[in-house]
C-alpha cells in the first residue's frame, strides 16, 4: 500500500490516502510501516486522525524500504528517526526478509 511518513522529534505520522495517525511510540510506528510495506491495509485500523495529515513529509514507502534494507546509523538523523529506521530494519530482519536472495 502506498503511504508517506513524517518523522518528528516526538513521533511519526504515517499517512495513506484514507488514513492518518500520529504514533508517539517508535515500535508501534515501525510495526505499522512494516505491515504496509508487506502489502497490508489500514481498513481495520482504529484511530484515524485526519487532523494530523501532512503536506510535507520525510519519505514514502519506497524510501523506507530502501532505508530498511540498507540501514546504518546516520549522525544527521534525530534519535527518534534513527530508532524508527532501526525498528523497521529489525522487523525485516526478524521476519527473514533481509540477507540471501531477499535483498
Amino acid at each position: 500500500m502506498k503511504f508517506i511518513y513524517k518523522v518528528l522529534e516526538h513521533g511519526v505520522i504515517i499517512q495513506t490516502e484514507d488514513y492518518c495517525h500520529f504514533f508517539d511510540n517508535v515500535k508501534n510506528a515501525a510495526s505499522a510501516a512494516f505491515e504496509l510495506l508487506q502489502g497490508g491495509s489500514t481498513e481495520d485500523w482504529d484511530n484515524n486522525e485526519p487532523d494530523q495529515r501532512v503536506e510535507y513529509y520525510t519519505g514514502d514507502q519506497d524510501d523506507l524500504l530502501i532505508i530498511a534494507k540498507t540501514f546504518s546509523r546516520n549522525e544527521s538523523d534525530s534519535l527518534f528517526a534513527s530508532i524508527f529506521f532501526e525498528e523497521v530494519h529489525l522487523f525485516f530482519y526478524i521476519n527473514g526478509l533481509l540477507g540471501g536472495n531477499n535483498e
